[in-house]
């Protein structure tokens, strides 16, 4: 009696195998269809919110494009375009001669910048010397320039125009 129960059970666990392994495709397939379906959302979400902001720096309506990439940024916790977000945010920002508010939201890009894009770079060394921070816009401008690529169109013309930048900024420090 014995053995006809151990072939019992062991028919039982090969059969308990396959379902759990049928129910983990299953699970698999469906977190992909629903991670799809997210990505989708946020890139809609994103365009529509780009869409708002472009028409609110067309009318000079700067807080509306703060406002827009506001409610991207926090609309989900899945944003993939937060970098761009905060980037724009930071435009608006620097549009309406706000330095402090578009310094903090560059700040947020460069937190975001996954790929190591480094546009937020220049932006904060702008901002930076706008705001009086000499040190903070060297050293900016200096990240700026060291991510000049060798075979960019006018390397050598913007190389030249960051280090003359970079020049007049530290002898103009105290």
């Amino acid at each position: 009696m014995p053995q006809v129960l151990h072939k019992h059970v062991a028919s039982n666990r090969g059969k308990w195998v396959i379902i759990a392994l049928a129910a983990a495709f299953v699970v698999g397939i469906l977190a992909g269809v629903i991670w799809l379906s997210l990505r989708s959302a946020d890139s809609r979400d994103f365009e529509a919110a780009k869409q708002r902001l472009d028409q609110a720096r067309a009318s000079r309506s700067f807080e509306i494009g703060v406002y827009a990439m506001d409610g991207y940024i926090n609309g989900g916790w899945y944003r993939t375009h937060r970098y761009e977000a905060y980037l724009l945010k930071g435009s608006m920002f620097e549009m309406q001669k706000d330095y402090s508010q578009a310094l903090l939201a560059y700040r947020e890009a460069e937190r975001y910048d996954s790929e190591a894009q480094g546009a937020e770079y220049e932006a904060i060394a702008r901002v930076s010397e706008q705001n009086g921070d000499t040190s903070t816009a060297i050293a900016y401008y200096q990240k700026t320039l060291d991510r000049v690529p060798d075979n960019a169109p006018a390397a050598t013309a913007t190389r030249n125009w960051y280090k003359a930048k970079i020049q007049k900024l530290q002898e103009s420090k105290p």
